[in-house]
């Protein structure tokens, strides 16, 4: 390199920004929230009304149960190594937007999704 132009490799850029500072940030947090609590809900109002179904038919039982193990539990499998590992575990508190989470805030997003 040359010597007028600085070596600027070893910079680090870095900044702070939580959702306390965005104007809809709360929005962004419990967005995801709200998807996953509706989407649990959906599939325990469709298993209440599913079961008498398929415990009369033989045949939707077993549907459900490979449907169940192919895309339920089983698939997951590609988490165990970060379950054994802790070294392998993510930060839960490298992003801090977990901070701005409130117990309320979560109860509400799952029954509003």
């Amino acid at each position: 390199m040359s010597a007028d132009v600085p070596d600027t490799r070893s910079d680090r850029l870095s900044w702070e920004l939580s959702p306390a500072d965005v104007r809809f940030g709360w929005l962004l947090v419990y967005l995801p929230v709200a998807f996953l609590g509706g989407h649990v809900g959906l599939l325990l109002v469709t298993a209440v009304a599913l079961v008498p179904a398929m415990l009369a038919d033989p045949r939707l039982l077993a549907l459900a149960a490979l449907l169940v193990l192919v895309g339920g539990p089983f698939s997951l499998l590609y988490l165990w190594p970060m379950l054994r590992n802790p070294d392998q575990r993510p930060d839960p508190g490298r992003h801090g937007w977990l901070d701005h989470v409130s117990v309320p805030g979560v109860v509400v997003a799952s029954i509003l999704g």
